[in-house]
C-alpha cells in the first residue's frame, strides 16, 4: 500500500479513521533527504500495510498540522498510536531503523 499524501483539511479525519498507529511524514519538495527517505517510507508502506498507515503532508503546502506538531525541520517523522504522539525523530533513516522505532514506539510488529 503506498504512502497516503493528506493535507491540512484531511488530517484529523486520516488519523481519527485509523484502526491501527499512523506514521505522519512532515516533508517539502524542495529538502534533499525528504526525497531521499521517500522510497524507505514507501517500502515499509507496502511491507507493513497490516501494521500501520504511512501518511505524508508537505509542510509547504498544509503549515497547520506542521504548526500543530511543532515541526522545527524536514523529514520529521511522528507515530500516532490512538490518535497521541508516541514518538518522533527527524531526519531519513535506514529501512531497519524505521521499522525498529514502528516496534518500539507500540506498532505491532
Amino acid at each position: 500500500m503506498p504512502t497516503t499524501p493528506v493535507t491540512d483539511a484531511t488530517f484529523a479525519a486520516t488519523v481519527s479513521a485509523a484502526q491501527k498507529p499512523v506514521l505522519v511524514n512532515f516533508w517539502a519538495p524542495w529538502c534533499g533527504p525528504c526525497r531521499a527517505f521517500a522510497p524507505t517510507l514507501e517500502a515499509v508502506s507496502d511491507s507493513h500495510a497490516d501494521d500501520v498507515n504511512i501518511i505524508k503532508i508537505n509542510i509547504d503546502e498544509n503549515p497547520e498540522a506542521a504548526h500543530r506538531f511543532q515541526v522545527m525541520a524536514v523529514p520529521t517523522t511522528v507515530l500516532l498510536v490512538d490518535g497521541a504522539e508516541a514518538g518522533r525523530f527527524t531526519g531519513a533513516v535506514a529501512r531497519s531503523s524505521l521499522l525498529r522505532f514502528i516496534a518500539q514506539k507500540g506498532a505491532p510488529h
